[in-house]
């Protein structure tokens, strides 16, 4: 039987599979004359669906979530699926932008000129003006293009709170873009949101920090096209590098301005490189080319080459790049982060199964970061895999304590590395990545908190022909092993919740059901085509991927079960037979 598959857009993956040709999809910064006295969050999602025979063939799904207070201050939180989120902030008042990478350590800063926040109210609206989301609008419509029709428009304008609510723009042969604002809340956002969390540094330089591992990344919505080969997720690493307060260069020791810089060429290189509208390959060959300019010596590019190329899983070359950049870099936060990164690609060879060599390799990269931010948990964490993998499992459990005393306790790899201080060689296993969600009945569920239980992932969408064909095998599965150690979760990557709830009240699907709002654990198990299976066993490590209709879902499950009925049932003995008062 002939498997069949439902194509998900996956990130820097497609991007570097697609022609120059394809057109970009960007999230507009809401950002202009700022607006007084009109404070409101929201989330601005962008929405590409492709036309028939279109030449950018694949439906594309990004979002932001936009905060502005009543001063005019505006906070936009970006997610694209080939990065990871960054964080703006524009603020009127201080004439200040900040921008920072999720997961970096360091807050970039840049002036704003001539900013005032705008106030007053604009032409009043008629009474039967249409509305969006409960909010009267201005509708306009447009068509570009002199002797064919090149793009059709149309924008509802909110003049109280002076944005586009919604615009659907057309383009004939190639699609539709929407972009629409959602959850809007017109109270005054908190005053913490505008404001550099205390443990980023400020930066007043031009660079922009890369993106750390593409592994957390937020994927878009699924949509059909040919199987590709499927790629297994990647060894989960923590994404909260908040802590890590790397230290600064002394202004004593700062090294005098590069000559390259100065150079025509490496200038226009270098805008051309910061032209984030290009596909990823584009990008990453415009950063090698400005270091390339610079002779190897260009400290920004090759952070955004590493970035690019971890990204890209890259591995081989990340390594060259990230070593490339420790030999040359002078302040601590460049080297801090060669080595960190360099340690992450040498741990994702192979594989993810790393040789003796490379993951010895890694150790000392780890432990060369740690040297420069000893607190930085998202090393820890690294570095603690890095021992369990040498089989210093005393290490690596001194390790992973030091990663709970310093870890927040929402962290979500928390108890992960509770259960590696327990059996520490469970950190040289490929574990499945963790994950915390809510089902559709209101129930809280947590890998690493399943007591026991073997978990059965199921990626699907209502719209996915080939997971329907496969909804009658979860069924069965769902009541063969109802009552046994298995949980079975369904997590489903629709857009219209409506629409997902209706199908499975329909087809009576009791067990766990997720929708993958935000698409993070989509991401998180680098889902790129659907239906996929992931099966998990007792102590959360991965144990098989299955992929499209003609997959064996239930091969491996009866072992896996088997062994977990057992020891329920030796644990239950021992309990028994324990002295009273044990």
């Amino acid at each position: 039987m002939h498997e069949r598959l439902c194509r998900v857009f996956l990130a820097l993956a497609f991007l570097q599979a697609t022609s120059f040709a394809q057109r970009t999809h960007l999230l507009p910064i809401p950002y202009g004359a700022p607006v007084a006295d009109e404070p409101f969050s929201a989330t601005l999602t962008l929405d590409y669906e492709p036309a028939a025979n279109s030449s950018d063939p694949t439906a594309f799904h990004a979002e932001e979530k936009v905060f502005r207070d009543s001063q005019g201050r505006t906070r936009v939180e970006m997610n694209y699926p080939d990065r990871l989120p960054t964080v703006d902030i524009y603020d009127c008042i201080a004439h200040l932008h900040y921008r920072w990478t999720v997961g970096d350590t360091v807050a970039l800063r840049f002036p704003l000129q001539g900013i005032a926040a705008a106030t007053g109210a604009q032409q009043p609206l008629d009474a039967d003006a249409p509305q969006i989301e409960g909010i009267p609008t201005r509708s306009y419509h447009f068509v570009t293009g002199k002797t064919s029709v090149g793009k059709i428009v149309d924008e509802w304008y909110s003049p109280d709170l002076r944005i586009n609510l919604l615009t659907i723009d057309v383009v004939p042969g190639a699609g539709k873009t929407t972009y629409r604002y959602s959850h809007i809340d017109r109270t005054e956002p908190p005053a913490a949101l505008f404001q550099v969390p205390v443990e980023l540094m400020i930066d007043d330089g031009q660079k922009v920090p890369p993106p750390p591992p593409a592994a957390s990344a937020v994927a878009p919505p699924a949509s059909p096209a040919s199987p590709k080969a499927t790629q297994e997720p990647t060894q989960p690493v923590p994404s909260n590098a908040a802590s890590a307060n790397v230290p600064t260069k002394p202004a004593d020791q700062a090294a005098a301005r590069p000559a390259y810089q100065d150079d025509p060429k490496f200038q226009k290189a270098l805008t051309e490189a910061k032209d984030r509208r290009q596909p990823a390959d584009e990008q990453l060959a415009r950063w090698k080319n400005a270091n390339k300019i610079a002779k190897g010596q260009c400290i920004e590019c090759l952070r955004q080459i590493i970035g690019r190329q971890i990204g890209d899983s890259q591995w081989k070359d990340a390594i060259g790049s990230a070593t490339q950049l420790e030999d040359i870099a002078t302040d601590p936060r460049d080297k801090f982060f060669a080595n960190v990164q360099r340690g992450l690609a040498l741990l994702h060879t192979n594989n993810d199964n790393p040789k003796p060599d490379q993951v010895n390799q890694a150790e000392a990269s780890f432990r060369a970061a740690l040297a420069i931010s000893p607190k930085s948990i998202t090393t820890i964490y690294s570095e603690g895999r890095a021992l369990a993998l040498q089989g210093h499992a005393d290490d690596a459990k001194a390790m992973f304590t030091r990663y709970v005393e310093l870890a927040p306790y929402a962290d979500r790899y928390r108890t992960r590395a509770e259960h590696f201080i327990e059996n520490p060689q469970l950190a040289a296993v490929h574990m499945a990545p963790p994950f915390t969600l809510t089902t559709s009945e209101g129930e809280q569920i947590s890998l690493d908190d399943m007591n026991g239980k073997v978990v059965l992932l199921d990626f699907w969408a209502t719209w996915c022909g080939p997971c329907r064909e496969t909804l009658p095998i979860i069924q069965g599965i769902a009541k063969k092993f109802a009552g046994q150690p298995l949980v079975v979760i369904s997590i489903s990557s629709d857009s219209n919740a409506a629409a997902w709830q209706d199908f499975v009240a329909k087809n009576h699907m009791d067990w766990p059901q997720y929708r993958d709002a935000n698409h993070a654990l989509q991401s998180a198990y680098a889902v790129n085509v659907i239906p996929q299976f992931f099966t998990i066993d007792t102590d959360g490590a991965l144990q098989s991927v299955k992929v499209g209709s003609g997959a064996d879902i239930e091969g491996g499950l009866k072992k896996l079960v088997k062994r977990a009925t057992e020891a329920e049932q030796k644990k239950a003995k021992d309990t028994d037979h324990a002295p009273a008062g044990q």
